[in-house]
Order: structure tokens, then C-alpha cells, then sequence
């Protein structure tokens, strides 16, 4: 997991900056090379949920998912952009989870966490 602890951080700052064509060119470098793991399949979910495509940002998260049902980010994001009420709020990484969870006992939060 540490080693996608850089591209959550440049994904984060692509979007920020909203230059998402950036962001989905390393997503998409890292699926190929790394064809298994939930973390770019989420990462995509949420770069295409901030473009407004929630078609495919749904199908990016169920890939994740399915990829690992342990991973909470993608199932957080997996609700949170299915969810009428959505916030648009993301969760990129076990970290997020994770620092959130501990702000209000354990529950799951990443939905308010920050773009």
C-alpha cells in the first residue's frame, strides 16, 4: 500500500488543480501495471465522479471492490457516489479512512472528507 501513497498524493494535487487528463494518465499507467490492485481502479472512480461521469466513476468503484472487499476507500466511494445525498466528498486511501474514523469513533466517514 505505501507504494500508491505517492500517486494518491499526485492524483489529489491533479485535482486540485483540476487537471484530470493528468491524473488519469498515472491511474491508468499504474492499472496496467498493476492490473490487480483496488487503489487505481478507485482513484479512477474519483477522477471520473469530479468530471461529473458517474456512470463510469460507479464502475471504476465495483472494480475496486471487487478486486478487494477489504479495501474501504473503494466501498466508501461505492456508496457515497450511489448515495441521492451524495456530498461529492472523496475518500482516496486507507488513510483518509482511517484519520476520519478516529475523528468520530470509528465510523465510516470518508464521505466527509474533503475534495
Amino acid at each position: 500500500m505505501k507504494k500508491y501513497n505517492a500517486l494518491i498524493n499526485e492524483v489529489k494535487s491533479d485535482i486540485q488543480r483540476a487537471r484530470y487528463n493528468d491524473g488519469e494518465s498515472k491511474v491508468a499507467l499504474a492499472m496496467q501495471e498493476n492490473p490487480h490492485s483496488a487503489v487505481p481502479h478507485n482513484l479512477m472512480g474519483i477522477l471520473l465522479e469530479k468530471e461529473h461521469d458517474y456512470t463510469q466513476a460507479m464502475r471504476h468503484f465495483r472494480a475496486a471492490y471487487a478486486l478487494d472487499p477489504t479495501y474501504t476507500p473503494a466501498r466508501t466511494n461505492l456508496e457515497e457516489c450511489g448515495d441521492m445525498c451524495s456530498t461529492g466528498k472523496c475518500c482516496y486511501g486507507n488513510e483518509d479512512y482511517l484519520d476520519s474514523a478516529d475523528e468520530r469513533g470509528g465510523k465510516q466517514l470518508c464521505s466527509l472528507l474533503s475534495h
